[in-house]
């Protein structure tokens, strides 16, 4: 699924925005969860990267709650619940994310309520970065909150699908190009590092882990996850945890899940909505419980062991229970470095959660066979073959380009999935961001206009902003967030401040189209009056604002085709390609434009096939 779109928001449901996260919102503490101790709005991130005390509506898009059931037990499984809203609203404060937390809080599991950075800040890959800290955060914390650390897991929902799908498949051999794109780091180097995309945001290839996290001696990595929208399935690997993905019945697998799962690299299942209205097709924020309508309970389900389940809820913590207990896995080794290039040689190690284990690992010279991806290098490891591999007793040493497979076991479960990771020698060497230097830009004032200049290494640098203050477009109009704005030619940031507060601003800097950047984090403070009392700084919508305009079976045209002339239309998109069509989602004030534009293009392509329009 590589569909380009205006990245303001994707995977959306409108009902959930009920609560959203608005500037300058108060929101009332939401009904306590009964039975267990909750610590609220905890900070997961390094301090730098919270604003001033008062700006609640930035300070609460990275804050989660945990809680911890008053049940005696020393440790307990975690849960991560991750709220949708098309990456641009939503909050863990809403009913249907504290009623999911509280079901598997009462069945002895410590969950996480989790808020994530939204836009129109741009957020990739940082918020999957965040995430990773997340979860290595409450790792580091383990007994604070009686958290076991060798079984962690992920609900999410539309957006929060995509997050924890994006975190489960993250590692250093992936890289994300805005929102739905992203090669594998060997794509990358075989293509000469050309650009794939006309989007200059596309052009900025990022590491999906980040080249310098956040607790680099804690396991980053989740076991099992579910979830309705998915994102990097064509990646799923050894190192992916175990995927429950929701379908409708009779719903076809794409190939790549098909031949993954049935190749057993990684755990794969579905749960299917039974209602003949999923049927045969993907589903959207389906419901969870008991739900009767025209005599018939929408939200029953067949689980990911074959058998019916009155809700979806019950299905999906019996996986849950299957992948943490019934059945489970010693979690997959995770590898450092995360950056995989290196120049002469590279020592490498792994990281594994707190328990008695071994790794087994090996090492292959790496070499790409004609007509088969990166990641289809080598065929998969038959059977225990990889008891035969070396025993991991500390940091080992790289030279050349090389595949380096493990799998780790331990007892009472059963042994990892096999887990790789290619490095590189020489291949790459990134610019620098080398000015402003230091960790804080000079500060300004609202009002007097301001100007900094960033410089690099690079011979001919090419620059991208990600971080609070992005400028972006809605149609043909340009909104430039606190005033400022960044020239991508020569690294002038510039403007007049209108709000004061602190800042958090991301730098990125590349030498040509395609090349995998560099970055600086720098945090930038702004004194004086408001000039905009009581504005949006952003000057967006606090809400969700798309829904589902068609589903289009599969036929002569690949759905993908539509985005570009949206695009052009200055209509913003979601395509969720199955593997028998696809859904499309627009924004509700473009419905009507967008399905004139749909119309035009479809005859002009001389479409052969039905079309479903959403009502």
């Amino acid at each position: 699924m590589r569909t380009r779109c205006l990245t303001l928001g994707i995977w959306v449901f409108t009902a959930l925005s009920s609560l959203t996260i608005a500037a300058g919102a108060d929101r009332a503490s939401p009904e306590p969860i009964p039975n267990a101790t909750e610590y609220r709005n905890v900070r997961y991130l390094p301090d730098w990267r919270y604003p001033e005390e008062g700006e609640t509506h930035r300070t609460q898009q990275m804050v989660m709650d945990i809680v911890v059931p008053n049940d005696g037990k020393a440790e307990h499984p975690v849960l991560f619940v991750v709220h949708g809203g098309g990456w641009s609203a939503g909050t863990k404060d809403e009913k249907i994310y504290r009623d999911i937390m509280a079901y598997f809080a009462k069945r002895g599991y410590a969950t996480v309520g989790f808020n994530y950075i939204l836009r129109p800040r741009e957020i990739f890959p940082q918020v999957i970065w965040d995430m990773q800290t997340a979860i290595r955060f409450l790792r580091a914390n383990a007994e604070k909150y009686q958290a076991d650390p060798t079984r962690f897991g992920a609900i999410g929902i539309s957006a929060g699908g995509w997050l924890i799908s994006l975190v489960g498949h993250a590692s250093g051999d992936l890289f994300v190009q805005g929102h739905q794109h992203g090669p594998h780091i060997g794509e990358l180097w075989e293509r000469d590092w050309q650009r794939w995309d006309e989007d200059w945001n596309e052009s900025f290839p990022r590491p999906m882990v980040h080249p310098r996290p956040v607790y680099p001696d804690q396991y980053g990595r989740l076991q099992a996850v579910s979830m309705d929208f998915h994102s990097r399935m064509a990646n799923a690997s050894g190192n992916s945890p175990a995927f429950n993905n929701w379908t409708g019945k009779g719903a076809k697998m794409r190939s790549h899940e098909q031949a993954a799962a049935e190749k057993g690299e990684f755990d794969y299942s579905e749960t299917q909505w039974i209602h003949p209205k999923y049927a045969g097709r993907n589903v959207h924020v389906p419901p969870l419980y008991k739900r009767l309508r025209d005599g018939q309970n929408e939200a029953a389900v067949i689980g990911f062991d074959g058998r019916p389940y009155a809700d979806g809820i019950e299905a999906i913590f019996r996986f849950f229970q299957d992948a943490f207990y019934d059945n489970p896995r010693t979690p997959v080794p995770e590898f450092r470095p995360t950056w995989r290039f290196f120049d002469g040689s590279q020592k490498v190690s792994f990281v594994m959660p707190e328990m008695e284990h071994e790794i087994r690992y090996q090492v292959l010279p790496l070499k790409k066979p004609k007509g088969k991806r990166w990641y289809e290098t080598y065929p998969p490891v038959e059977g225990d073959a990889w008891k035969n591999w070396k025993v991991y007793d500390g940091p080992f040493e790289l030279t050349g380009d090389r595949l380096v497979r493990a799998v780790a076991t331990s007892d009472g479960r059963r042994p990892s999935t096999v887990a790789e990771a290619h490095f590189f020698e020489g291949k790459v060497d990134p610019p620098q961001v080398i000015a402003p230097e230091g960790e804080q830009l000079p500060p300004a004032k609202t009002g007097v206009p301001y100007q900094v200049t960033f410089t690099s290494d690079a011979e001919s640098a090419r620059w991208f902003m990600a971080g609070d203050l992005v400028a972006w477009r809605r149609k043909d109009e340009n909104y430039y967030p606190n005033g400022m704005m960044l020239d991508p030619k020569t690294g002038v940031w510039s403007g007049a401040p209108v709000r004061p507060g602190t800042y958090w601003i991301q730098v990125w800097v590349n030498e040509e189209n395609g090349r995998v950047p560099g970055y600086r984090d720098y945090t930038w403070t702004v004194t004086g009056a408001d000039l905009l009392p009581g504005a949006d700084l952003y000057r967006t919508e606090p809400k969700d604002p798309f829904a589902e305009l068609l589903y289009m079976p599969e036929s002569n045209i690949r759905p993908g085709r539509l985005a570009p002339p949206l695009h052009e239309h200055g209509i913003r998109c979601a395509i969720d390609e199955d593997g028998r069509g696809a859904m499309i989602l627009v924004p509700e004030a473009n419905k009507a434009e967008a399905r004139r534009v749909i119309e035009r293009m479809l005859e002009q392509w001389k479409y052969r096939g039905e079309l479903h329009w959403k009502d």
